[in-house]
């Protein structure tokens, strides 16, 4: 499969449905949970306007998470509709931010997936 930014390999309402179904779990952990930022595809602003209302985004070319735990710590996931995500994290008392980039994201599961091993660290 071709993978192009332009191309909907993933479906980022499941993505959010993904979040919506952790987030409580999350605040039980004493997690912050920002809300849910998106990108309108099919727009010539630069920089992309981030939008929280998913109703004004016709064409979602990415969703953003930001989460927030004890100690410093935090993460922000950005996920493409092409089927891709940026993460960035620092762990409770980290040394560091830890970067990663992770391709081939088929399904919201496999995202989900990728959200749990996040909360993970961010709740050690």
């Amino acid at each position: 499969m071709e993978r192009r930014a332009d191309l909907s390999n993933l479906d980022l309402d499941e993505v959010a449905d993904a979040i919506a179904a952790r987030r409580s779990g999350w605040l039980a952990r004493g997690l912050t949970v920002h809300p849910i930022t998106w990108v309108e595809m099919n727009t010539e602003e630069w920089p992309y306007p981030l939008v929280t209302e998913r109703a004004k985004v016709h064409t979602p070319m990415s969703l953003g998470l930001r989460l927030e735990g004890d100690d410093d710590a935090e993460a922000r996931l950005i996920v493409y509709a092409g089927g891709w995500a940026d993460v960035e994290s620092l762990e409770p008392a980290g040394d560091g931010v830890v970067s990663g980039y992770f391709i081939e994201l088929d399904a919201a599961g496999e995202v989900g997936a990728l959200l749990d091993r996040v909360v993970a660290r961010l709740t050690r």
